[in-house]
């Protein structure tokens, strides 16, 4: 680019003076033009050429600009490609150790072979070469060192590791990235891409290689030196920083260049760039129904923060995301608030000082994919990366040891049944506890979905009576979001569905109860439930009906109330009723293909299945009866 100054100039129709600057061809696909004309706005001379120097450094340093963001972007691809290509070498090798193990010692016979002839030696002395680039670096390597070294590269597992290790730092120490040029090749030619041939862009990629075989653990290392006592390390040099031609003054790259119809789909979000910011521009696109999931992503990503700082999306590796679960796996679980307050490397070494409980597996685990979901959207939303390096860190015990399927025994239900709450209607329980134990073992319908049942989800159809399982309609949704309110949510498609109200609940007075909640204008028939801060009206509720249920003497952590929805699916299974009718009941997506068509059965057969569930160790009349009681008690009669 020249810094020529540029002359104003007049149009022959115009008395005012004009700027025009020649757009150079590499930059003109980001900008969409040739050149720029604009008018000064001044008819005189010198106050022109004042503008017009001003209007020619602006542009000059927004092709600097250019320069330096295609540059980055070409970087940032160039380490994308690295680490795809490491994964991948994982995924075949079996092993991230193996392949780190490969590449070490791929680089010390580089090393080796950089020098003339393949023989670093003559007479005992170097030849020239590669040596004189870096003569500090290997100035004290004598012939004996070097022919121990390589007596270790013939030999095992241990001596490759050994010495690659001090191969990469040589080779780091020295920038001498050539030597990385085989393994750059592999991975580009991998990727489907040409290996790059800019000077800058080569040895960015080199040196993220290097970085990334250096940094990876090595537990044995103090083994490794004991079996090689007679070759020295080398001594660690200090990390060289990449050198960067041009920074912008504000963080910009190439996806944020002619971006007209980014913006228009993406607002602000197209500027995003460090994980906080992509996880904020993630957050603006969820529904008010995922407040819940927002909060636990966003815990996850400020730990990451805290843990290696705001980075750029295109900076962050799988080693990285690696290294937060393994924090995340030493950190503390519900920790006292001096503890908590500190930071998260303070805090993981007095949870091991003290031997405190750590986050379990599902915890960690449900914290990795929080990281995994925000770099999705960078990379399949924001193109700001090619690889998302979260998606193969997996997380050892991210299943709960709790079984969530246990159900209560009948000896248990006969308890629940016969206990105050179910028989005395004078009992401190409420009228909403009440129906929720009556309606579980006979409906199936999990405890939100209760929760969630309005006086209009009651219908009849052909003189039968059953509750539809339905989100609300389309206009009340719609006035929901514009107030900001949660909606009414269902767990999957098939959550959705209608269950026929069981003989046994008619006979308890089930629909008086809706009917005098119908006419009392209940906006929910269970209507005096408190929803949490997410909007969940159940949360509450089966705390107190656990806490009930512990009460009564069954201590097995395992049963819950939702333990009554198993139940249920046990007296399916007990009944003559056919599998796919209980699951549809129960709300359960079929497990084979061919029960997938023809989805959904009549309202008469569903009819005739819930009537066949029965649970024989419960005494049903005393219940009724209080339900009817209960019932009379709120009518008032």
């Amino acid at each position: 680019m020249s810094n020529r100054l540029i002359a104003p100039f007049q149009k022959p129709n115009s008395s005012y003076y004009w700027f025009r600057i020649v757009v150079p061809e590499r930059y003109r696909q980001a900008l969409g033009r040739r050149e720029v004309v604009a008018s000064l706005k001044t008819r005189d001379l010198g106050e022109a050429r004042r503008l017009c120097a001003a209007r020619q450094q602006e542009w000059l340093d927004r092709f600097r600009q250019i320069e330096a963001a295609t540059a980055a972007n070409a970087s940032a691809d160039a380490m994308a490609v690295i680490d795809s290509y490491l994964a991948s070498e994982t995924r075949r090798l079996g092993s991230r150790g193996r392949v780190i193990a490969h590449e070490l010692k791929g680089l010390a016979i580089a090393e080796s072979c950089a020098f003339v002839d393949d023989d670093p030696f003559s007479d005992g002395e170097f030849e020239r070469g590669v040596v004189d680039q870096a003569s500090d670096v290997y100035a004290g390597l004598d012939r004996k060192t070097v022919e121990l070294r390589r007596d270790a590269l013939r030999c095992d597992h241990a001596g490759a590791v050994f010495v690659g290790i001090e191969a990469a730092r040589r080779i780091e120490a020295a920038g001498l990235w050539g030597m990385a040029e085989g393994f750059l090749v592999e991975a580009f030619a991998h990727a489907g891409a040409p290996c790059p041939t800019d000077p800058a862009t080569v040895a960015i990629a080199a040196r993220h290689f290097i970085h990334l075989l250096l940094d990876h653990a090595q537990p044995d290392l103090e083994a490794y030196r004991a079996a090689f006592p007679a070759i020295q390390m080398a001594t660690p040099l200090p990390r060289q920083i990449a050198p960067v031609a041009v920074q912008p003054a504000t963080p910009t790259t190439a996806v944020e260049i002619n971006t007209e119809l980014r913006e228009a789909i993406f607002g602000e979000a197209v500027k995003a760039r460090t994980i906080s910011e992509v996880f904020q521009a993630w957050t603006n696109t969820r529904p008010r129904e995922q407040a819940k999931l927002v909060d636990e992503w966003r815990k996850a990503t400020n730990r990451f923060v805290a843990l290696w700082g705001d980075v750029e999306v295109a900076a962050i590796t799988d080693e990285m995301v690696e290294g937060f679960r393994n924090a995340l796996q030493s950190l503390p679980t519900r920790p006292a608030k001096d503890i908590a307050s500190l930071p998260i490397l303070d805090q993981i070494r007095i949870a091991r000082e003290k031997d405190l409980p750590r986050l379990s597996g599902p915890t960690v685990a449900k914290s990795v994919s929080g990281i995994r979901v925000v770099l999705e959207y960078a990379r399949d939303k924001l193109k700001l990366i090619k690889t998302n390096p979260a998606k193969l860190v997996t997380v050892e015990d991210a299943k709960s040891e709790v079984n969530a399927r246990k159900c209560f025994d009948e000896d248990e239900l006969a308890t629940i049944f016969s206990s105050s709450m179910m028989i005395d209607p004078d009992s401190d329980r409420s009228d909403d506890e009440f129906w929720c134990v009556m309606l579980a073992p006979l409906t199936g319908l999990r405890p939100e979905e209760m929760a969630t049942v309005r006086p209009s989800n009651v219908k009849q159809e052909r003189g039968i009576w059953y509750i539809s399982v339905e989100l609300d309609p389309r206009k009340v949704r719609r006035k929901k979001n514009a107030d900001g309110e949660a909606n009414k949510t269902a767990k999957t498609k098939t959550s959705l569905r209608d269950v026929p109200i069981h003989w046994l609940l008619i006979e308890a007075g089930f629909l008086d109860f809706v009917e005098h909640q119908r006419q009392s204008g209940a906006d929910w028939l269970l209507d005096s439930l408190e929803g949490d801060r997410y909007g969940k009206r159940a949360n509450y509720l089966s705390r107190r009906l656990n806490r009930y249920i512990r009460g009564l003497g069954i201590t097995d952590e395992e049963k819950v109330f939702y333990s009554m929805r198993h139940s249920m699916k046990r007296a399916c299974r007990n009944s003559k009723m056919k599998e796919e009718i209980a699951d549809l009941l129960a709300g359960h997506a079929p497990l084979s293909i061919g029960r997938k068509y023809g989805a959904g059965a009549a309202i008469d057969v569903l009819h005739e299945a819930v009537d066949l569930i029965e649970y024989p160790s419960i005494a049903w009349d005393p219940a009724i009866a209080c339900a009817r009681r209960r019932l009379a008690i709120r009518i008032g009669t």
